[in-house]
Protein backbone atom coordinates (compact mmCIF):
# COMPACT_ATOMS: atom_id res chain seq x y z
CA UNK A 1 0.00 0.00 0.00
CA UNK A 2 1.03 3.68 -1.10
CA UNK A 3 2.34 5.89 2.03
CA UNK A 4 0.45 8.81 2.86
CA UNK A 5 1.28 12.31 2.20
CA UNK A 6 1.76 13.10 5.88
CA UNK A 7 3.71 9.73 6.44
CA UNK A 8 6.38 11.27 3.36
CA UNK A 9 6.29 14.58 5.04
CA UNK A 10 6.97 13.35 8.09
CA UNK A 11 10.22 11.24 6.72
CA UNK A 12 11.93 13.76 4.91
CA UNK A 13 11.25 16.35 8.44
CA UNK A 14 12.82 14.39 10.47
CA UNK A 15 15.83 13.48 8.13
CA UNK A 16 15.85 17.57 7.90
CA UNK A 17 16.20 17.81 11.50
CA UNK A 18 18.92 15.09 11.35
CA UNK A 19 20.32 16.66 8.97
CA UNK A 20 20.60 20.15 10.47
CA UNK A 21 21.99 18.49 13.91
CA UNK A 22 24.74 16.96 11.99
CA UNK A 23 25.38 19.67 10.17
CA UNK A 24 24.97 22.63 12.51
CA UNK A 25 28.62 23.84 12.46
CA UNK A 26 28.97 24.20 9.15
CA UNK A 27 25.32 25.58 8.40
CA UNK A 28 25.72 27.99 10.81
CA UNK A 29 29.20 29.14 8.97
CA UNK A 30 26.97 29.74 6.12
CA UNK A 31 26.49 33.71 4.70
CA UNK A 32 22.84 34.54 5.11
CA UNK A 33 22.57 34.45 1.23
CA UNK A 34 23.91 30.79 1.36
CA UNK A 35 21.45 30.02 4.24
CA UNK A 36 18.73 31.51 1.65
CA UNK A 37 19.76 29.34 -1.29
CA UNK A 38 19.19 26.33 1.11
CA UNK A 39 15.89 27.08 2.42
CA UNK A 40 14.98 27.69 -1.21
CA UNK A 41 15.85 24.17 -2.31
CA UNK A 42 14.42 22.27 0.78
CA UNK A 43 11.68 24.00 1.84
CA UNK A 44 9.70 26.75 -0.96
CA UNK A 45 11.18 26.02 -4.32
CA UNK A 46 10.92 29.33 -5.08
CA UNK A 47 14.09 30.27 -7.64
CA UNK A 48 13.01 33.34 -9.67
CA UNK A 49 15.21 34.91 -7.34
CA UNK A 50 18.05 33.89 -8.96
CA UNK A 51 16.79 33.94 -12.59
CA UNK A 52 17.07 37.47 -11.54
CA UNK A 53 20.64 37.66 -10.36
CA UNK A 54 21.92 35.40 -12.63
CA UNK A 55 22.94 37.44 -16.07
CA UNK A 56 24.21 40.15 -13.77
CA UNK A 57 26.33 37.97 -11.89
CA UNK A 58 27.52 35.66 -14.76
CA UNK A 59 28.93 39.43 -16.65
CA UNK A 60 30.34 40.48 -13.39
CA UNK A 61 32.35 37.62 -12.29
CA UNK A 62 33.49 36.51 -16.12
CA UNK A 63 32.08 32.61 -15.27
CA UNK A 64 32.33 30.75 -18.63
CA UNK A 65 29.96 27.99 -17.50
CA UNK A 66 27.53 26.74 -15.50
CA UNK A 67 29.41 24.65 -13.36
CA UNK A 68 31.63 26.70 -12.23
CA UNK A 69 29.16 29.83 -11.49
CA UNK A 70 27.38 27.42 -9.22
CA UNK A 71 30.72 26.32 -7.50
CA UNK A 72 31.88 30.21 -7.28
CA UNK A 73 28.46 31.04 -5.58
CA UNK A 74 26.66 27.56 -3.71
CA UNK A 75 29.50 25.40 -3.77
CA UNK A 76 29.36 25.18 0.20
CA UNK A 77 25.68 24.59 0.12
CA UNK A 78 26.40 21.54 -2.79
CA UNK A 79 29.14 20.28 -0.31
CA UNK A 80 26.47 20.35 2.32
CA UNK A 81 23.45 19.01 0.43
CA UNK A 82 24.79 16.17 -2.20
CA UNK A 83 26.34 13.01 -1.14
CA UNK A 84 30.10 13.34 -1.21
CA UNK A 85 30.38 10.37 -3.75
CA UNK A 86 28.58 12.35 -6.15
CA UNK A 87 29.58 15.80 -6.02
CA UNK A 88 31.93 14.92 -9.40
CA UNK A 89 28.37 13.51 -11.23
CA UNK A 90 26.48 16.86 -10.03
CA UNK A 91 29.11 19.13 -11.45
CA UNK A 92 29.29 17.18 -14.71
CA UNK A 93 25.86 17.31 -15.24
CA UNK A 94 25.32 21.14 -14.78
CA UNK A 95 27.55 21.45 -17.71
CA UNK A 96 25.68 18.64 -19.24
CA UNK A 97 22.35 20.41 -19.49
CA UNK A 98 23.36 23.39 -22.25
CA UNK A 99 23.26 19.62 -24.75
CA UNK A 100 19.75 19.42 -23.75
CA UNK A 101 16.22 20.91 -24.31
CA UNK A 102 16.18 24.06 -22.46
CA UNK A 103 11.96 23.07 -21.31
CA UNK A 104 10.30 20.65 -20.01
CA UNK A 105 6.89 21.62 -20.15
CA UNK A 106 4.20 19.32 -21.77
CA UNK A 107 4.59 21.61 -24.85
CA UNK A 108 8.52 21.40 -24.74
CA UNK A 109 9.90 21.24 -28.22
CA UNK A 110 13.64 20.36 -29.73
CA UNK A 111 14.88 23.59 -28.95
CA UNK A 112 18.24 23.96 -27.28
CA UNK A 113 20.17 27.00 -25.89
CA UNK A 114 23.82 28.31 -25.94
CA UNK A 115 23.01 30.05 -22.62
CA UNK A 116 22.60 28.66 -19.02
CA UNK A 117 20.55 31.18 -18.45
CA UNK A 118 17.22 28.27 -19.04
CA UNK A 119 19.25 25.91 -16.82
CA UNK A 120 19.58 27.82 -13.28
CA UNK A 121 16.54 26.29 -11.66
CA UNK A 122 17.58 23.05 -13.21
CA UNK A 123 21.12 22.80 -11.09
CA UNK A 124 18.67 23.89 -7.57
CA UNK A 125 16.19 20.57 -8.52
CA UNK A 126 19.28 17.99 -9.12
CA UNK A 127 20.62 19.11 -6.23
CA UNK A 128 17.71 18.53 -4.03
CA UNK A 129 17.23 15.18 -5.90
CA UNK A 130 20.71 14.29 -4.47
CA UNK A 131 19.37 15.26 -1.15
CA UNK A 132 16.60 13.12 -0.95
CA UNK A 133 19.04 10.49 -2.09
CA UNK A 134 21.27 10.80 1.03
CA UNK A 135 17.97 10.81 2.80
CA UNK A 136 16.54 7.37 1.31
CA UNK A 137 20.83 5.75 2.08
CA UNK A 138 21.54 5.81 -1.56
CA UNK A 139 25.43 5.98 -1.99
CA UNK A 140 27.74 4.97 -5.32
CA UNK A 141 27.86 1.06 -3.91
CA UNK A 142 24.05 0.84 -3.92
CA UNK A 143 22.84 3.71 -6.78
CA UNK A 144 22.06 0.38 -9.01
CA UNK A 145 19.30 -0.45 -7.13
CA UNK A 146 17.91 3.36 -7.67
CA UNK A 147 18.12 2.77 -11.52
CA UNK A 148 16.24 -0.99 -10.87
CA UNK A 149 13.86 0.87 -8.88
CA UNK A 150 14.30 -2.04 -6.08
CA UNK A 151 13.10 0.39 -3.26
CA UNK A 152 9.87 -0.23 -1.57
CA UNK A 153 7.70 0.79 1.11
CA UNK A 154 8.32 4.49 2.69
CA UNK A 155 11.57 5.10 1.06
CA UNK A 156 10.03 4.02 -2.88
CA UNK A 157 7.19 6.22 -2.25
CA UNK A 158 9.76 9.32 -0.94
CA UNK A 159 11.71 8.93 -4.03
CA UNK A 160 8.98 8.56 -6.47
CA UNK A 161 7.28 12.16 -4.41
CA UNK A 162 10.82 14.39 -4.20
CA UNK A 163 12.35 15.71 -6.98
CA UNK A 164 11.80 12.84 -9.61
CA UNK A 165 12.27 15.68 -12.18
CA UNK A 166 15.71 14.87 -12.06
CA UNK A 167 15.56 11.13 -11.87
CA UNK A 168 17.45 10.59 -15.52
CA UNK A 169 20.27 13.37 -14.74
CA UNK A 170 21.27 11.27 -11.90
CA UNK A 171 21.54 8.14 -13.79
CA UNK A 172 23.03 9.60 -16.80
CA UNK A 173 25.94 10.92 -14.80
CA UNK A 174 26.57 7.59 -13.57
CA UNK A 175 26.41 6.18 -16.94
CA UNK A 176 29.13 9.03 -18.33
CA UNK A 177 30.95 8.17 -15.34
CA UNK A 178 31.58 4.71 -16.41
CA UNK A 179 29.25 2.99 -13.29
CA UNK A 180 29.81 -0.48 -14.95
CA UNK A 181 27.03 -2.15 -12.66
CA UNK A 182 24.86 0.94 -13.31
CA UNK A 183 25.63 0.38 -17.27
CA UNK A 184 24.87 -3.54 -16.88
CA UNK A 185 21.48 -3.22 -15.65
CA UNK A 186 20.91 -1.26 -17.76
CA UNK A 187 21.93 -3.10 -20.49
CA UNK A 188 19.73 -5.99 -18.98
CA UNK A 189 16.76 -3.67 -19.05
CA UNK A 190 16.80 -3.02 -22.67
CA UNK A 191 18.11 -6.79 -24.17
CA UNK A 192 15.85 -9.00 -21.43
CA UNK A 193 12.94 -10.96 -23.14
CA UNK A 194 11.57 -11.97 -20.08
CA UNK A 195 11.24 -8.76 -17.57
CA UNK A 196 13.88 -9.58 -15.06
CA UNK A 197 14.21 -6.10 -15.19
CA UNK A 198 12.03 -3.55 -16.34
CA UNK A 199 13.12 -0.52 -18.97
CA UNK A 200 11.50 2.70 -16.93
CA UNK A 201 10.54 5.97 -18.64
CA UNK A 202 13.04 7.34 -16.49
CA UNK A 203 15.91 4.87 -17.36
CA UNK A 204 15.33 5.68 -21.32
CA UNK A 205 15.23 9.19 -20.78
CA UNK A 206 18.96 9.08 -18.86
CA UNK A 207 20.21 6.11 -21.64
CA UNK A 208 19.55 9.39 -24.12
CA UNK A 209 20.93 12.04 -21.88
CA UNK A 210 24.00 10.22 -21.30
CA UNK A 211 27.20 9.88 -23.73
CA UNK A 212 27.31 5.99 -23.83
CA UNK A 213 27.10 5.26 -27.93
CA UNK A 214 26.76 1.15 -26.88
CA UNK A 215 23.50 1.91 -24.86
CA UNK A 216 22.03 4.15 -28.00
CA UNK A 217 22.89 1.58 -30.32
CA UNK A 218 20.46 -1.13 -28.50
CA UNK A 219 18.22 1.89 -27.50
CA UNK A 220 17.81 1.94 -31.80
CA UNK A 221 17.61 -1.76 -32.31
CA UNK A 222 15.11 -1.61 -29.31
CA UNK A 223 12.06 0.45 -31.22
CA UNK A 224 13.13 -1.51 -34.38
CA UNK A 225 12.19 -4.74 -32.77
CA UNK A 226 9.20 -2.99 -30.44
CA UNK A 227 6.66 -4.66 -33.38
CA UNK A 228 3.37 -3.76 -31.70
CA UNK A 229 4.25 -2.43 -28.67
CA UNK A 230 2.66 0.99 -29.56
CA UNK A 231 3.72 2.31 -25.50
CA UNK A 232 7.48 1.25 -25.79
CA UNK A 233 8.26 3.14 -29.52
CA UNK A 234 6.51 6.45 -28.18
CA UNK A 235 8.38 6.40 -24.51
CA UNK A 236 11.57 6.33 -26.85
CA UNK A 237 10.65 8.53 -29.44
CA UNK A 238 9.19 11.61 -27.31
CA UNK A 239 12.45 11.26 -25.43
CA UNK A 240 14.56 11.58 -28.69
CA UNK A 241 15.48 14.87 -28.18
CA UNK A 242 15.88 15.38 -24.72
CA UNK A 243 19.52 14.54 -24.87
CA UNK A 244 22.10 14.57 -27.36
CA UNK A 245 22.42 16.24 -30.83
CA UNK A 246 24.34 12.65 -31.48
CA UNK A 247 21.56 10.47 -30.05
CA UNK A 248 18.85 12.32 -31.92
CA UNK A 249 20.19 11.51 -34.98
CA UNK A 250 20.68 8.24 -34.32
CA UNK A 251 16.99 7.59 -33.73
CA UNK A 252 15.43 9.66 -36.54
CA UNK A 253 17.93 7.65 -39.09
CA UNK A 254 16.60 4.71 -37.50
CA UNK A 255 13.25 5.80 -38.03
CA UNK A 256 13.67 7.01 -41.64
CA UNK A 257 15.51 3.58 -42.64
CA UNK A 258 12.81 1.31 -41.32
CA UNK A 259 9.72 3.43 -42.38
CA UNK A 260 8.15 3.81 -38.50
CA UNK A 261 6.76 7.11 -39.57
CA UNK A 262 4.14 5.25 -40.27
CA UNK A 263 2.97 4.64 -36.67
CA UNK A 264 0.72 6.53 -34.62
CA UNK A 265 3.58 6.67 -31.88
CA UNK A 266 5.93 8.38 -34.33
CA UNK A 267 3.57 10.87 -35.54
CA UNK A 268 2.87 11.82 -32.19
CA UNK A 269 7.06 12.26 -31.73
CA UNK A 270 7.08 14.32 -34.89
CA UNK A 271 4.15 17.16 -33.28
CA UNK A 272 6.01 16.86 -30.27
CA UNK A 273 9.54 17.52 -31.27
CA UNK A 274 8.44 20.04 -33.81
CA UNK A 275 4.91 21.17 -33.03
CA UNK A 276 3.55 20.21 -36.48
CA UNK A 277 2.53 16.69 -37.24
CA UNK A 278 -0.67 14.80 -35.84
CA UNK A 279 -1.60 11.73 -35.09
CA UNK A 280 -4.49 11.66 -37.39
CA UNK A 281 -2.32 13.43 -40.37
CA UNK A 282 -1.21 10.53 -43.21
CA UNK A 283 1.41 8.93 -43.47
CA UNK A 284 2.75 10.89 -46.40
CA UNK A 285 2.69 14.42 -44.22
CA UNK A 286 4.46 12.95 -41.69
CA UNK A 287 7.19 11.80 -44.03
CA UNK A 288 7.46 15.06 -45.20
CA UNK A 289 8.13 16.29 -42.25
CA UNK A 290 10.59 14.18 -41.29
CA UNK A 291 12.16 15.02 -44.49
CA UNK A 292 12.23 18.85 -44.02
CA UNK A 293 14.28 17.90 -40.41
CA UNK A 294 16.70 16.21 -42.03
CA UNK A 295 17.26 19.05 -44.38
CA UNK A 296 17.13 21.93 -42.32
CA UNK A 297 19.39 19.61 -39.56
CA UNK A 298 22.27 19.19 -42.08
CA UNK A 299 23.55 22.68 -42.39
CA UNK A 300 22.56 26.36 -41.14
CA UNK A 301 22.63 27.01 -44.96
CA UNK A 302 19.54 24.91 -45.59
CA UNK A 303 17.52 26.25 -42.92
CA UNK A 304 18.44 29.90 -43.79
CA UNK A 305 16.99 28.92 -46.91
CA UNK A 306 13.81 27.67 -46.08
CA UNK A 307 13.33 30.58 -43.53
CA UNK A 308 13.54 33.13 -46.98
CA UNK A 309 10.65 31.63 -48.80
CA UNK A 310 6.83 32.26 -49.21
CA UNK A 311 6.09 28.70 -47.85
CA UNK A 312 4.78 28.39 -44.18
CA UNK A 313 5.86 25.01 -43.42
CA UNK A 314 9.51 25.54 -44.90
CA UNK A 315 9.47 28.83 -42.92
CA UNK A 316 8.79 27.17 -39.73
CA UNK A 317 10.99 24.15 -39.93
CA UNK A 318 13.66 26.16 -41.18
CA UNK A 319 13.28 28.50 -37.72
CA UNK A 320 13.01 25.30 -35.80
CA UNK A 321 16.27 23.94 -37.88
CA UNK A 322 18.39 26.87 -36.11
CA UNK A 323 16.38 26.41 -32.70
CA UNK A 324 17.43 22.35 -32.70
CA UNK A 325 21.17 24.09 -32.21
CA UNK A 326 20.76 27.67 -30.60
CA UNK A 327 17.24 29.13 -30.10
CA UNK A 328 19.08 32.20 -30.06
CA UNK A 329 20.11 31.64 -33.74
CA UNK A 330 16.62 31.96 -34.83
CA UNK A 331 15.55 34.87 -32.23
CA UNK A 332 18.73 36.78 -34.10
CA UNK A 333 17.01 35.79 -37.30
CA UNK A 334 13.64 36.61 -36.67
CA UNK A 335 14.30 39.89 -34.99
CA UNK A 336 16.01 41.28 -38.38
CA UNK A 337 13.21 40.05 -39.92
CA UNK A 338 10.44 41.92 -38.05
CA UNK A 339 12.35 45.21 -37.51
CA UNK A 340 15.69 45.02 -35.34
CA UNK A 341 15.89 48.57 -34.81
CA UNK A 342 12.39 49.03 -33.81
CA UNK A 343 13.60 46.64 -31.25
CA UNK A 344 15.95 48.86 -30.10
CA UNK A 345 14.06 51.79 -29.87
CA UNK A 346 11.90 50.40 -27.85
CA UNK A 347 14.42 49.83 -25.79
CA UNK A 348 15.47 46.68 -25.99
CA UNK A 349 18.61 47.47 -27.23
CA UNK A 350 21.09 45.31 -24.78
CA UNK A 351 18.73 42.01 -25.21
CA UNK A 352 18.74 43.04 -29.08
CA UNK A 353 22.78 42.93 -28.83
CA UNK A 354 23.06 39.97 -26.70
CA UNK A 355 20.44 37.95 -28.62
CA UNK A 356 22.39 38.75 -32.51
CA UNK A 357 25.15 36.48 -31.43
CA UNK A 358 27.45 38.07 -34.07
CA UNK A 359 26.04 35.38 -36.23
CA UNK A 360 25.26 36.08 -40.42
CA UNK A 361 21.51 36.01 -40.43
CA UNK A 362 19.24 36.99 -43.23
CA UNK A 363 19.91 40.45 -45.11
CA UNK A 364 17.93 43.52 -43.31
CA UNK A 365 14.76 43.18 -45.57
CA UNK A 366 11.44 43.75 -44.58
CA UNK A 367 9.92 40.11 -43.53
CA UNK A 368 6.97 39.04 -46.18
CA UNK A 369 3.60 38.49 -45.21
CA UNK A 370 3.75 34.90 -44.46
CA UNK A 371 6.70 35.00 -42.49
CA UNK A 372 5.28 37.40 -40.37
CA UNK A 373 2.26 35.09 -39.68
CA UNK A 374 4.73 31.69 -39.61
CA UNK A 375 6.73 33.91 -36.99
CA UNK A 376 3.78 34.05 -34.27
CA UNK A 377 3.31 30.53 -34.56
CA UNK A 378 6.66 29.59 -34.11
CA UNK A 379 6.74 32.16 -31.10
CA UNK A 380 4.08 29.94 -29.40
CA UNK A 381 6.10 27.01 -28.94
CA UNK A 382 9.23 29.00 -27.95
CA UNK A 383 8.14 28.83 -24.27
CA UNK A 384 10.66 32.13 -23.41
CA UNK A 385 8.44 34.98 -21.86
CA UNK A 386 11.08 37.44 -21.90
CA UNK A 387 11.85 36.87 -25.75
CA UNK A 388 8.21 36.75 -27.35
CA UNK A 389 7.21 39.76 -24.90
CA UNK A 390 10.14 41.66 -27.11
CA UNK A 391 9.30 40.39 -30.66
CA UNK A 392 5.58 40.57 -30.34
CA UNK A 393 6.33 44.11 -28.71
CA UNK A 394 8.02 45.08 -32.01
CA UNK A 395 6.01 43.48 -34.69
CA UNK A 396 2.89 45.71 -32.68
CA UNK A 397 5.23 48.65 -33.16
CA UNK A 398 6.14 48.30 -36.75
CA UNK A 399 2.61 47.42 -38.05
CA UNK A 400 -0.03 48.73 -35.90
CA UNK A 401 -2.41 48.37 -38.18
CA UNK A 402 -2.47 45.11 -39.16
CA UNK A 403 -5.11 43.49 -37.17
CA UNK A 404 -4.20 39.91 -38.55
CA UNK A 405 -1.47 40.32 -37.62
CA UNK A 406 -2.21 41.16 -34.15
CA UNK A 407 -4.79 38.46 -34.06
CA UNK A 408 -1.71 35.66 -34.11
CA UNK A 409 0.72 37.55 -31.65
CA UNK A 410 -1.84 39.72 -29.25
CA UNK A 411 -2.14 36.23 -27.02
CA UNK A 412 1.72 36.51 -26.72
CA UNK A 413 1.70 40.07 -25.93
CA UNK A 414 -1.02 40.06 -23.18
CA UNK A 415 0.13 36.59 -21.31
CA UNK A 416 4.32 37.62 -21.80
CA UNK A 417 3.42 41.39 -20.79
CA UNK A 418 2.38 40.27 -17.25
CA UNK A 419 5.08 37.80 -16.89
CA UNK A 420 7.57 40.24 -18.09
CA UNK A 421 7.06 42.47 -15.92
CA UNK A 422 6.42 40.10 -12.87
CA UNK A 423 9.99 38.92 -13.54
CA UNK A 424 11.45 42.59 -13.56
CA UNK A 425 9.59 43.75 -10.42
CA UNK A 426 10.19 40.35 -8.44
CA UNK A 427 12.05 40.83 -5.27
CA UNK A 428 13.08 38.21 -3.14
CA UNK A 429 10.78 37.51 0.38
CA UNK A 430 12.39 37.08 3.58
CA UNK A 431 14.31 34.07 4.26
CA UNK A 432 13.33 31.37 7.13
CA UNK A 433 16.22 30.65 9.18
CA UNK A 434 17.35 26.93 9.80
CA UNK A 435 16.50 25.03 12.75
CA UNK A 436 19.99 24.78 13.38
CA UNK A 437 21.34 28.62 12.66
Amino acid sequence: MASSQKEMEAFMNDYDTEFSDRHHSEIVALSSDEKQVMNHILLDKRYHHYLTKYPVEIKRQSIKNLSDYVRHNYGKVVKLLVPEEFIDDFYYMTDNFVKYQYSESYYRRSFRSSDYYPFVVRVFDLIYKYYVLGAVGYNASNIKDFVLGSEEGLKHDVLNRYGTEADSYIIAARIDAGDTEVIDVIKEMITSENNTAILTYTVIRAVIQSSNSELHDLLCKLLVAARLSEGLRQAICENADCGTNEVFFKLMKTIKENNLVRFPSIKRSLGTWTGLCRNEDPDRLAGKILDDMVYVLESREHALEYIDTTDAVHIYMGLWGLSFYDVFDAVGVILNLVGIQKAKKLGFSEMVAALLNKKENLSHKSANRIQLLTIGYFCQNLDMDNITYLVSTTVFESYPEDYQLFSMFKNLYIYNLYGYNRRRSYKSFKSVEMAAA
